[in-house]
């Protein structure tokens, strides 16, 4: 369903899922690009991403800062009051979690 904050109301969102971990609650955002559905999403070998919202930073696989992705996330994360998402990218060959 879709998520409102308390005190701003015109910010809402909706998020694939919550779990919890010992840490506390943790956010979930599922992608499963149809453009690479039978493709790799990422080449480990090579630090190369097949997705445009995916970057190698210093070696780590990381969210694009500038990807509206991102900017979902972080929303759901304010309005939930939350300090860490598991972002999962599924494609029929490969999976990546992106934490």
């Amino acid at each position: 369903g879709l998520l409102v904050h308390n005190g701003k109301p015109w910010l809402c969102g909706s998020a694939d899922g919550l779990f919890g971990l010992t840490t506390g609650t943790v956010l979930l955002e599922i992608k499963c690009p149809s453009s690479i559905r039978n493709s790799l999403i990422v080449d480990i070998t090579r630090n190369v991403t097949f997705v445009s919202y995916l970057v190698y930073v210093d070696g780590k696989l990381c969210l694009k800062q500038s990807h509206r992705y991102y900017t979902q996330v972080q929303v759901l994360m304010y309005i939930l009051n939350l300090e860490e998402c598991f972002f999962f990218i599924y494609t029929s060959v490969d999976n990546v979690t992106v934490l």
